[in-house]
């Protein structure tokens, strides 16, 4: 299990999610992190606490309205996902050792016309959407068949 691997911190699948958005998006608000991870404001601001506390995110409050905490990454937080990431593309890469090259083109190819495709017929992102939060960023296939837009965090309110 990859989070077993790179979790010195014992981090939650949740706080994991927290730090993986953060990596793609950049700062949020707490408020934002509750939106997105369909959980409550109190629920968001414990994890938020305890990354803090394990030193994998900074926090500061927003200057136009100082009620509103700002969430970003921190240097050790960053390094954490870095390492998840590798672990999860070497996890990947073993897997999918098994295809040629032209084999994995072509898996690259019709898998990209599955999601264009879905797409297209359903008019509903939800359908089709793994609701990953966020953490595909721009690498999620949906967003290139929908301007580049994460559908789902734009119905929560975030992108």
């Amino acid at each position: 299990d990859i989070l077993n691997e790179i979790n010195p911190d014992h981090l939650s699948p949740s706080k994991l999610a927290i730090l993986k958005i953060l990596y793609n998006y950049g700062p949020l608000s707490g408020r934002d992190f509750a939106d997105i991870l369909g959980i409550s404001r109190a629920a968001a601001s414990k994890s938020i606490d305890q990354l803090y506390k394990a030193s994998l995110v900074n926090r500061r409050t927003n200057s136009s309205d100082r009620r509103v905490l700002v969430v970003s990454l921190s240097v050790k937080g960053s390094e954490v996902i870095d390492m998840y990431y590798n672990k999860r593309n070497d996890y990947m890469q073993e897997n999918l050792g098994v295809f040629s090259d032209q084999e994995m083109e072509d898996l690259k190819t019709l898998l990209d016309k599955y999601i264009q495709s879905s797409v297209l017929k359903s008019k509903d992102i939800e359908l089709v959407c793994m609701v990953c939060n966020g953490t595909y960023g721009s690498n999620c296939g949906l967003n290139a068949a929908n301007d580049n837009q994460c559908e789902y965090l734009i119905k929560k309110g975030v992108a």
